[in-house]
C-alpha cells in the first residue's frame, strides 16, 4: 500500500479554479419617515412636555374655611389658556369647576353661611301687620281707631289733652276753610277713650281706643298723628294709628260694659263722653265698667 508524501505540493484542481471571498452586502437603510402633515400633534407634545402639574393639596388640618360678606363663592379665578384653546387631553378638566377645599369643608363653609354659632337660621323677620287693621283713608264709617307705641309713662289725662289739643288745631282750620269755600263746618269730636293700664307696675300697656263722632274727625287724627314722635319724655317711640276691631261708640260701650278691672282707681277705666269733646269744652267722663275690688 502505498503512503503519502508530507513533502508533496497542494493539489490545486484544474477544472473548478478558486473564487475570491466577499462580505454579504449590508442591507439598505429603512425610508425617513413622512413629514408631519398635522401641526397641532408638534405643539401638542410641546404643551404636554412643558405642564407641570399642580402641587398636591396641603393637610386638612391646615385649611381655614372661606367665609365671604355675602354668602357668594363661585371659585378662584379661571386663568385661560392655550390649553383650552387646543384643545388637548386634558380639556374636560379644565371645563369643570375645580373647588380649592376637600368636599367635607366646602360642606362646612356653606352650612356656616347658611346659619350662625347658634344653629339659627340666619333671616330678618319682619312684622307684617294685618290688613283689617290697618288704616285706609279710602274707608267710609270708620270712627273708631287704635292708637299703638304710646310711651308706657302716659297715663289718661295726658292722653286726653293730646287729643284736646289736636282738636282745636284741626277745628281751627276747618272753620276758617269752611268760611272760605262755603261748605259745611265738619269739626273733630271724640266721645270714648280707653288707655289700657298694668294694675302692678301703674304704667300703661302702649296703646289706646278712640272713638270719633265721624269718619273725618278720624282721618284728621291719621294724617297729621301717625309716623309722629311722642312729645313727652324725650320717647323715641313713633305714633301708630290704625283702625280698631270694633267700630262706633256703642259698640266700645258693650264690649266694656260688663267687665271688671281689678285696680283702685277709676283713672284706669275705660270712659265715655257726653257731649263729646272738641278741643274746647271739657266735658266729665263718664266711667264704663267697674273695679273689681268693688264686687260684693
Amino acid at each position: 500500500m502505498l503512503k503519502l508524501n508530507p513533502n508533496a505540493p497542494p493539489f490545486i484542481s484544474q477544472s473548478n479554479p478558486p473564487q475570491p471571498l466577499y462580505p454579504p452586502p449590508i442591507p439598505p437603510l429603512p425610508p425617513p419617515p413622512p413629514p408631519p402633515t398635522h401641526f397641532i400633534f408638534a405643539t401638542r407634545a410641546i404643551y404636554v412636555a412643558s405642564y407641570i402639574p399642580s402641587p398636591p393639596p396641603p393637610p386638612s388640618n391646615l385649611i381655614r374655611p372661606f367665609h365671604p360678606i355675602d354668602g357668594a363663592y363661585e371659585g378662584p379665578p379661571k386663568l385661560l389658556s392655550g390649553y383650552e384653546e387646543l384643545g388637548f387631553v386634558g380639556e374636560e378638566d379644565h371645563h369643570q369647576n375645580i373647588s380649592p377645599q376637600p368636599p367635607r369643608l366646602e360642606k362646612k363653609k356653606s352650612t356656616h353661611t347658611r346659619s350662625t354659632h347658634k344653629g339659627r337660621n340666619n333671616k330678618c323677620l319682619v312684622w307684617v301687620p294685618k290688613n283689617r287693621f290697618n288704616y285706609d283713608e279710602s274707608l267710609t264709617n270708620v270712627t273708631s281707631l287704635m292708637i299703638k307705641n304710646i310711651p308706657n309713662r302716659y297715663t289718661r289725662a295726658m292722653l286726653l289733652e293730646w287729643l284736646d289739643e289736636h282738636c282745636r288745631d284741626e277745628n281751627d282750620k276747618a272753620t276758617q276753610f269752611s268760611a272760605l269755600s262755603g261748605l259745611p263746618l265738619i269739626t273733630s269730636q271724640y266721645d270714648f277713650v280707653y288707655l289700657p293700664i298694668d294694675f302692678k307696675n301703674k304704667c300703661n300697656l302702649g296703646y289706646a281706643f278712640v272713638n270719633f263722632t265721624s269718619d273725618v274727625g278720624a282721618r284728621r287724627l291719621h294724617q297729621s298723628m301717625n309716623g309722629l314722635k311722642w312729645k313727652h319724655f324725650e320717647s323715641k317711640k313713633v305714633c301708630c294709628i290704625t283702625c280698631a276691631r270694633i267700630q262706633g261708640k256703642a259698640g266700645l260701650e258693650k264690649n266694656f260694659m260688663g267687665s271688671y278691672f281689678q285696680c283702685d282707681s277709676d283713672e284706669y277705666l275705660p270712659v265715655s263722653f257726653d257731649p263729646a269733646r272738641d278741643g274746647w269744652n271739657s266735658s266729665p267722663p263718664c266711667l264704663i265698667g267697674r273695679r273689681g275690688m268693688d264686687v260684693d
